[in-house]
């Protein structure tokens, strides 16, 4: 899967994906603007992501009425470089109608344990935790 990545100026790069995707990646180092999120940033916005593609998936195919889902993910880092995640938690928020509250959270294990290729990764250097709260709409 190659990716191309260029840098812009200061700490700005710009990277595109093999699927032809840009995104824009900065940091305040060395003098950079941060108006783009970090590159470690974006591995907990990938893991949401990742973690919810997985999510919607399962539930539509346990023939959940899923309307909406949020992840609020948070990581601690390593005091010394290279400051890799050594914690990170997941709290999952899931809307929906007669939701099976079991199931969802069977969902989210399955993920979590089976499909969710950047949560293995993190659980290489990172204490990784989760919760889930089913909130039922009307």
């Amino acid at each position: 899967m190659p990716v191309k990545v260029t840098w812009v100026e200061k700490s700005a790069f710009a990277a595109r994906s093999e699927s032809n995707h840009w995104i824009m990646m900065d940091s305040t180092f060395n003098g950079g603007d941060g108006a783009a999120p970090s590159p470690i940033e974006y591995v907990l916005m990938g893991l949401g992501g990742c973690s919810g593609i997985d999510l919607v998936s399962i539930l539509q195919k346990m023939r959940q009425d899923v309307r909406g889902i949020e992840m609020e993910i948070s990581g601690e880092r390593a005091a010394e470089n290279p400051r890799v995640y050594v914690k990170v938690h997941a709290k999952y928020t899931v809307r929906g109608k007669n939701l099976n509250p079991a199931r969802v959270k069977a969902a989210v294990e399955l993920s979590d344990e089976e499909y969710c290729s950047i949560g293995a990764m993190l659980r290489k250097t990172a204490e990784y935790t989760y919760e889930v709260e089913v909130i039922e709409e009307t």
